[in-house]
């Protein structure tokens, strides 16, 4: 995990640097505070995201609005097909992932954008290829396959919610 090897690092530069417990644990602190609190706030947001995509995915009666149809589509039929296609793009995508770099700093080069919008730009069709092989059923079709209740997600849901 990128994280335990950061703060490995972090440990071993904190103890190199002085014999002064107090210091050492000041120096590693602010250190993981630089270095990896962005990319933990940005983890907590994505699994804030995450959790609310899971909520609403048993909600039938959940429409999304104009901003969630975009913000989907951006990441899902621009980004993603652009990562697959551009070998730069992918690189500089991974370097935020794997924490080299702040996260989403890829994003934030005009270049990267660009590549990322002239993707979107050429639509699902012309970016066919781009786009991963669908790796499993939906939802509603693995239920019926497995012969369970269409509502047994959104029971399991509410009952999860309900005091004991």
């Amino acid at each position: 995990c990128s994280f335990a090897g950061v703060a490995a690092e972090a440990l071993i530069d904190a103890l190199a640097r002085t014999d002064n417990p107090r210091e050492r644990a000041r120096q590693y602190h602010a250190r993981l505070a630089r270095e990896l609190r962005p990319h933990y706030d940005d983890m907590v947001k994505q699994d804030l995201a995450a959790t609310r995509r899971a909520k609403n995915a048993l909600d039938p009666d959940y429409k999304p609005r104009f901003k969630a149809r975009v913000i989907k589509s951006f990441a899902e039929d621009a980004i993603m097909p652009a990562i697959r296609g551009d070998l730069d793009l992918m690189r500089a995508f991974m370097r935020s992932f794997h924490m080299v770099d702040a996260p989403n700093a890829w994003l934030r080069d005009p270049r990267n954008m660009a590549k990322i919008l002239s993707t979107w730009a050429r639509g699902k069709k012309r970016n066919a290829g781009l786009y991963p092989p669908k790796l499993g059923p939906g939802r509603e079709e693995m239920y019926r396959s497995l012969s369970i209740s269409a509502d047994a997600g959104r029971e399991h849901a509410r009952s999860a919610r309900r005091p004991q």
